[in-house]
């Protein structure tokens, strides 16, 4: 199995994971929201499979490797997540501009810290 398809079984997931947290925490312990997270998750990884794989196809061809430009990339991407949000009005549009943006971001440094080998890593080619 590729670290590609390792990281992005991986990935999409830590969206619905906070979203369970979260609302594990704001109910006292009372509901995870299962539910909610299931739909999060469907979102998610639509997401990856339609956006994200795509964009880490071109990052990789245009060697960006940096965590900071997966950062950007996903912060990016991720933002007009928060389209869907519109009729809750503007503000609400405006806070899942950027926790969208935020949580994709983070997802996009996992990414990036599964599929690249670790810095100080040297790889031997004569042995």
């Amino acid at each position: 199995m590729s670290k590609s398809f390792k990281a992005f079984l991986f990935t999409p997931s830590l969206a619905p994971i906070l979203y369970i947290f979260y609302n594990y925490i704001a109910t006292s312990g009372r509901t995870g929201d299962i539910g909610g997270a299931g739909i999060i998750a469907l979102i998610c990884y639509s997401w990856a499979i339609i956006i994200g794989f795509p964009l880490s196809k071109v990052m990789r061809s245009k060697s960006w490797s940096k965590w900071w430009q997966y950062f950007i990339v996903g912060f990016i991407s991720g933002s007009p997540f928060a389209i869907f949000w519109y009729g809750f009005g503007l503000p609400m549009m405006l806070v899942m501009f950027v926790s969208a943006g935020i949580i994709s971001g983070i997802s996009a440094i996992v990414f990036w810290a599964i599929v690249n080998p670790a810095p100080n890593k040297k790889i031997n080619k004569d042995t």
